[in-house]
């Protein structure tokens, strides 16, 4: 069976590396950030950062206009750890999922990849 729209054998690790190497359960993050009433949905991944070598990114379609620093400090105020806390939101028009529903975490960290690499400003579309 495939997982995350990838090859088969990828393992989940792989998708999020940097969130698990850090103790940080995804899933808390997005549970938080899904609070805010401006957040339709939300995908949090591991991506690279010349700095840190990995942080954590939420990629929010947003349903209401808000802005990243509203966000960071919803996740202070909503006593998410320091250590969780996203170090970058990226706006985007839609969160890739399949077929039943699963976040396409893969997607996500590709697209990042190719909009960086083109040097593209990662926003709404």
């Amino acid at each position: 069976m495939e997982g995350e729209g990838g090859a088969a054998g990828v393992k989940r690790e792989d998708l999020v590396a940097g969130a698990q190497e850090l103790g940080v359960d995804l899933d808390d993050v997005e549970s938080c950030l899904s609070l805010h009433p401006a957040v339709l949905e939300v995908a949090v991944v591991g991506i690279p950062d010349e700095r840190w070598g990995k942080i954590i990114a939420a990629f929010v379609k947003r349903g209401a206009p808000v802005e990243a620093e509203e966000l960071n400090q919803f996740c202070q105020t909503s006593g998410l750890a320091n250590f969780k806390r996203p170090r970058r939101f990226v706006f985007v028009a839609d969160v890739p999922k399949s077929p039943v529903g699963k976040l396409l975490r893969r997607q996500l960290k590709e697209r990042f990849r190719e909009q960086t690499q083109a040097g593209f400003a990662l926003r709404d579309s």
